[in-house]
């Protein structure tokens, strides 16, 4: 079912793990994809499940949505917690 949705879904840019860019926390990936589609940080909602993807979004200066359905909790008070992805459509 993922990969469904994820054929029928429509991405700009999709960043991975490689060796030329540090990972999470780092925000290196999330600066280049910026980057790439021009866009700056105040147009930019990142959305992670764990620690590292609030640190990544923090270190980018990029607003952050914490996913609660994934891996970890995020206890900032001041991001938004979605408990389903339904969600998004809401804040967005």
């Amino acid at each position: 079912v993922g990969s469904e949705m994820c054929l029928r879904g429509s991405f700009d840019i999709v960043k991975t793990t490689n060796e030329k860019l540090q990972g999470k926390p780092a925000p290196d990936h999330l600066l280049y994809a910026m980057s790439e589609l021009g866009v700056s940080a105040a147009d930019t909602i990142y959305m992670g499940d764990m620690n590292v993807d609030f640190l990544a979004a923090k270190n980018a200066q990029v607003d952050y949505i914490h996913a609660m359905w994934g891996y970890g909790v995020c206890s900032d008070e001041n991001i938004i917690n979605l408990k389903e992805i339904s969600q998004l459509m809401e804040i967005i």
